[in-house]
């Protein structure tokens, strides 16, 4: 045997033996230890299974021997290999799975049972279909409420209000209490019903609606007070309520502003120009017409080239010189390049 080979061995067995890596320094690249042999390394990040080499990203190791991954369904149960998409690894067995089930690591025939709640239940009538807790129910005239089971009396109207069924046509839910509909409307507020044609629900307190149906608002001004306001006078940006500009108005952070005289980037409000072309990048305005926006940067151009003009990332380009991979960078076609403008 060679010397550097028999060198190499020596190695191998010391530095399992001792479970250090010692030795790694005279292994050859294109070898491995796996167990106590020195084996050919096919990858840079080639595993052992058992005292052979595999590569992860195409092969899998099952019970020491090494299969061909077909795709990122291949699995291993137990020292079997096995396809996931047909089978599934139930305890140390293989089960189909059109056919059977796993509850709890054991095998069943899902024609005969179920698995509810971790136990095996048999199906008595093929119309139990869902589970309930331990139990098995039919979804068509049975109701689960917190896993205990309850006949549904109103049909499909029979809705759950946590453990407790109820008739949704004519009762509501409120903090897990079953209360009486107001006018047939459902809204809670702190826990109790409310009439929404008479009332609004306002940091949790019921209030009226003074404005009407259509013009009440809430403005929640900080974390104990809420407001009722007149949505034609005032408007609520961001918790604070102010006096709004006619019909067109709009929120700049906390600030209420007119739409047709300013805009807003960023939080940042600029006073409106004649340009109809106006547009936002980050906190700035541009004229889209003589300028590009790429990723909150703003570039010049001439008007002219502006049908060949795009973003790349935060840089702009000329489709016809360049081409825009999909990190970002810019490739030349070949052609001359153009100058970047600021």
């Amino acid at each position: 045997m060679d010397t550097f080979l028999i060198i190499l061995l020596a190695c191998c067995i010391d530095s399992v033996k001792s479970n250090n890596n010692n030795c790694d320094s005279n292994f050859s690249p294109y070898l491995m230890c796996c167990g106590q042999t020195q084996v050919f390394k096919p990858e840079k990040y080639s595993q052992c299974c058992g005292t052979k080499a595999y590569t992860p990203t195409k092969q899998i190791c099952c019970g020491g021997e090494v299969f061909k991954k077909t795709d990122i369904n291949s699995g291993c149960c137990y020292n079997q290999y096995y396809q996931k998409g047909q089978k599934q690894c139930c305890g140390r067995q293989l089960v189909d799975i059109k056919t059977e089930g796993c509850c709890r690591n054991e095998p069943f025939n899902t024609a005969y049972e179920a698995c509810c709640g971790g136990s095996r239940i048999p199906i008595l009538t093929f119309n139990e279909t869902e589970c309930c807790g331990t139990t098995l129910i039919n979804p068509v005239n049975e109701i689960c409420c917190a896993e205990i089971s309850s006949p549904k009396l109103h049909g499909t109207f029979t809705k759950c209000c946590g453990s407790q069924p109820f008739d949704s046509q004519k009762e509501i839910c409120c903090n897990k209490k079953v209360q009486p509909k107001v006018n047939n409307l459902d809204q809670c507020c702190n826990g109790k019903p409310i009439d929404t044609q008479k009332q609004i629900c306002c940091g949790n307190y019921v209030r009226p609606l003074m404005f009407g149906n259509q013009h009440t608002g809430c403005c929640r001004l900080n974390s104990s007070y809420s407001q009722v306001h007149d949505t034609r006078t005032h408007m609520c940006c961001l918790n604070k309520l102010s006096k709004i500009f006619g019909k067109e108005s709009g929120c700049c952070l906390d600030k209420v502003y007119d739409l047709s005289t300013h805009i807003c980037c960023d939080g940042i409000l600029h006073k409106k120009t004649l340009m109809i072309s106006e547009r936002c990048c980050g906190e700035k305005v541009y004229d889209r017409e003589k300028q590009l926006c790429c990723d909150k940067q703003l570039h010049n151009f001439e008007p002219h080239l502006m049908p060949n003009m795009y973003c790349c990332g935060k840089y702009k380009y000329d489709i016809r010189i360049w081409e825009c991979k999909k990190d970002n960078k810019l490739s030349s076609r070949g052609f001359s390049p153009i100058t970047e403008a600021n």
